[in-house]
């Protein structure tokens, strides 16, 4: 028996060597108050003040638990404004929450990550969703509103279902018109 055994152990190669596992393209980041974001963080896009020279505000996509569901956000840059504030939808209206931990979206590989505009109350078929709970995919989207009078683009993110049909944004209840918008991986599966 000892002899079986270690003739079984000297058939293993010795150099057996392991490859580091591949980070997947997409994934949510877990970031405390504080911190820097990511540098490959996604942004959902950039609010410009109408009347500036300015490049804009990064608005950074956000996920939180909240009432034991995932959400959908934005997260300001924290770099620019000076503070650490997100917007979340609770109870069908924004609110602000201030120095709260969250997750953003970080990208592994470039450029595999685009918005794309919807039509007709169809979601891409490589839309990105942040959540199934329940059973049910949510989508994150946005929604763009141009030419307010003191921002030239203000972005407002969301979340979609099959069910909904469209882009349910912060503001959606109040009857602004926006231009509503899935994010698609290009390659790749369409979890994160």
């Amino acid at each position: 028996m000892i002899f079986m055994v270690a003739f079984a152990v000297s058939l293993i190669p010795q150099s057996t060597q392991i490859s580091p596992a591949k980070p997947p393209d997409y994934y949510w980041q877990h970031v405390e108050p504080n911190e820097p974001v990511p540098s490959n963080a996604i942004t959902g896009g950039i609010i410009l003040e109408a009347d500036s020279n300015d490049p804009g505000l990064n608005v950074f996509v956000a996920r939180k638990k909240i009432k034991g569901l995932n959400r959908v956000g934005k997260l300001y840059d924290p770099v620019k404004t000076g503070k650490w504030l997100s917007f979340f939808l609770i109870d069908g209206a924004e609110q602000a929450l201030a120095n709260e931990s969250l997750e953003v979206l970080v990208s592994s590989v470039p450029d595999l990550m685009r918005w794309m505009p919807t039509s007709g109350g169809v979601i891409p078929r490589k839309a990105v969703y942040f959540s199934n709970d329940a059973g049910t995919r949510r989508y994150i989207c946005r929604g763009i509103m141009k030419g307010t009078p003191e921002k030239a683009l203000v972005v407002v993110p969301g979340e979609a279902t099959i069910d909904l049909g469209w882009c349910q944004t912060f503001w959606y209840t109040r009857g602004i018109h926006m231009e509503y918008q899935v994010l698609v991986k290009l390659e790749g599966d369409d979890t994160c």
